[in-house]
This record gives C-alpha cells, sequence and structure tokens, in this order.
C-alpha cells in the first residue's frame, strides 16, 4: 500500500535527490588554466557525469521502490542498493570538493546529507512490515 510510512521516507529521498540536481553542495572558487582563479563556481548534481548519474538513480531509483510494496523482499533489497548508491555520491561530492582551492559547504547539502538517512528509515520499516507480516502468518 502506497499510505506506509516506508513510502513517505523513499519519495522524500526521491525529492531530495530532485532538490540537489539545481541547488549546490558546494560553492567556492577553482584553479583554471594558468594561475587565472576562476570564483563563484558551484558544485551541483550536474557539475560532473558522476555525481548526475548516481543523484538521477538514487531519485529514480526511490520512486520505484515505491511501487513494490507488494514485493518487500525486493523493495529492501532496491532501497539497500540504493543507500550504498547514495554513500558513494556523497564521497563523490567530497572528492569533488577536493578540486577547489577555497569555498564553503553550501546550507542545502543537506539535501544530498539526508538521502541515506531517510532510505535507512525506508528499510527499517520495510524490515518492520516484513516481520509484521511472518507473525500474522504464524497465526493462521
Amino acid at each position: 500500500m502506497l499510505q506506509r510510512t516506508q513510502s513517505l521516507w523513499l519519495f522524500l529521498a526521491a525529492v531530495c535527490g530532485a532538490l540537489s540536481m539545481n541547488w549546490p553542495f558546494y560553492s567556492g572558487s577553482v584553479q583554471g588554466t594558468g594561475n587565472i582563479q576562476v570564483s563563484s563556481v558551484l558544485l551541483t548534481a550536474t557539475y560532473d557525469i558522476v555525481n548526475l548519474f548516481c543523484t538521477v538513480v538514487v531519485s529514480a531509483g526511490s520512486l520505484v521502490a515505491i511501487f513494490y510494496y507488494k514485493k518487500r523482499k525486493w523493495q529492501f533489497l532496491i532501497t539497500l542498493g540504493l543507500f550504498i548508491f547514495s554513500i558513494l555520491n556523497i564521497f563523490q561530492y567530497y572528492r569533488e570538493t577536493q578540486k577547489f582551492t577555497s569555498g564553503v559547504f553550501s546550507l542545502t547539502a543537506l539535501f544530498t546529507l539526508a538521502i541515506p538517512i531517510l532510505l535507512f528509515f525506508a528499510m527499517r520499516g520495510i524490515r518492520r512490515d516484513e516481520k509484521l507480516v511472518k507473525s500474522l502468518d504464524r497465526l493462521r
């Protein structure tokens, strides 16, 4: 059913992924060609192809996982894979920030950092539903 709490967590993870496409994770200056300092560069999901791919997979995968509510094992496995992907995405963002000469993390970086937390809550809800169904099967 779509009214389960893990559906809400998965939807919020998809929304956070979509918001991180346009809003920056990090902003600062980058060393250009020669000794020219390029200022005001925003690190968003569209900055690099790897970040873009990871963000799109996590956002779209979260929406797809919502509709696997009848197959809880598949939903759990998809969500676990998305959780690992989101951790890799954060690691990739961190690697990209090392290329900046100076800058600061943006407040909107919380959207990217919230995705694995939301996916963890979704996995916990899926596991809780699976336990409930197993306990009801024992009563029959």
